[in-house]
Order: structure tokens, then sequence, then C-alpha cells
């Protein structure tokens, strides 16, 4: 959903010089990755600066997640996922999403969801991969949910501190404080990995193929949520005191207008 945190990789050698699946995922998508946290970073400035804005940024990935993790539950009876279903399960966010949504948009928060073209287009894809070929959810899965697990983490404490957020309310869908969560992380990303070590290397190479898209209908959901002037003005003044973070703002604003400008030539 949110991509901000870059971690450091454990290069682990053997006799064998073995590459992990997840490392060779996470280096075939280094580019796209870069785009979507250079997307992420620059709506999020004014983003943080009115709440209703966050509960209906939040709604899009909310849409995505909700119809992802309802078709891993339906295929969690597929023989080949079954192994799956335990530690993904425990990092599900669709009730997370759903409390968070309720807090910044109000009661009837289901009457503000909607779905842009391009989270359609995601949510009828995944809906075809449940249907033709579950095992790519995977790829869906390790991306978004591990991106709430990492980055995410970022995004709750600046988003906590910019609304000043009582303690039990407003982030639940980056909450995890019930779970071990670098124990089920490592749990799943350890489990992927055998299962990959499994598959002919076509199988691979789909599943591969299938991560760089899952960023691309990421960047097409983020690019096409408008940002009002206002917010992104805002925004950019609140960090004015700061000089790298002001830096950061003023490259952010600048791509704002770039994506702007961009949509409105191909209109």
């Amino acid at each position: 959903f949110f991509f901000l945190l870059t971690l450091p990789s454990l290069v682990i050698l053997n006799m064998s010089d073995h590459i992990l699946f997840t490392d060779t995922l996470r280096k075939s998508s280094r580019k796209i990755h870069d785009l979507s946290d250079t997307l992420v970073n620059a709506k999020l400035v004014g983003l943080l600066t009115d709440k209703k804005l966050w509960g209906q940024s939040i709604s899009n990935f909310y849409q995505v997640f909700k119809a992802l993790e309802q078709q891993l539950t339906i295929n969690f009876c597929n023989p080949r996922l079954q192994i799956f279903e335990a530690p993904l399960s425990k990092i599900f966010r669709t009730s997370a999403f759903e409390k968070d949504l309720e807090y910044f948009l109000g009661k009837n928060w289901e009457e503000k969801v909607h779905a842009t073209p391009a989270i359609k287009e995601y949510i009828d894809h995944v809906k075809y991969l449940g249907m033709r070929d579950p095992v790519l959810l995977l790829v869906h899965a390790y991306t978004q949910h591990l991106a709430i697990t990492s980055g995410g983490q970022i995004i709750r404490r600046v988003a906590r501190k910019q609304f000043k957020l009582p303690e039990d309310a407003g982030t639940f869908t980056f909450d995890f404080d019930q779970y071990d969560l670098k124990r089920d992380v490592a749990e799943f990303k350890r489990i992927l990995n055998e299962f990959a070590d499994g598959l002919s290397e076509a199988e691979r190479e789909k599943l591969i193929a299938e991560h760089s898209r899952v960023f691309r209908f990421n960047n097409a959901i983020v690019s096409s949520f408008n940002i009002p002037v206002r917010a992104a003005i805002l925004g950019y003044l609140r960090l004015l005191p700061h000089r790298k973070l002001a830096t950061v703002a003023v490259t952010s604003a600048a791509i704002i207008v770039a994506l702007r400008l961009l949509s409105s030539s191909r209109s």
C-alpha cells in the first residue's frame, strides 16, 4: 500500500551460494520500488495535513487489501497455498483498515469509499488471479502486507504525531502489538523461499514478473489520487523549519506539479 523503508538486507552465504527468492524479488523490483517510494513521499506531505484526506487515501488501499485477503482466504484450501494460511492470516489488515476508516471518515465511512478506475483494475486483476492462477497472489501479499509491517511503521509514528491521535485510535492498520511481528514476517519469508525452491524456473519467473506488476498497480493508484494544492502547500510550510525535510518537501511539490501536468497533457 506505502513504501518508505528500505530494510538492510542480510546476505547469507553457504557452500552452494544459494540465493533466497525474496532477495531475488527485492533486486528485481529495485527501480520501480524506488519510484513508488518517491510517489508516496510526494503525496504524504499533503496527506498528513487533513484527517479526512488521510482517511480517503487509506480507503484506496483498503479496497485492495480487502479483495486480496478475500481471494487468499478462498484459495487457502488449495493444497499449494495451505502452508501460507497461518503466517498470512496473522497479518491480514481488512478489519484494521475498517476501524481506521470509521475514525477518520465517520460511522458512514462505507458510503465514502469509492473505487477509482486504477483501483478497479487492480481488484479485477486480483479476482482473476484467484480464479486462474492463485499462486501469483503470494507476491501481492508479500509486497502489500510486508510494506505495512516495514515502512508502514514509519507512517504510523508520523501520523500519530501529526494528527495527535489518541492511543486507541487512528493507526490500527499499522498496529501489530498483539503479534510477534518480526517472527511472523520471518516465518512468511521462510515459507515463501522454501516454496519457491520447489518451483520450476518458469514459475519463478512468473512470480518475479508479477511482483513488479504489483508496484505498477500501486503507482497507478497513488498517482491518480489528487492532493489539493492547499494541502500540499500547508504540508510544505510545516516542514520549513527543518532544512532536510524542507528539501524533501520542495522535491515532493515539484513531483506533484509534474504529475498533474502529465495527467492534463494525457487528457
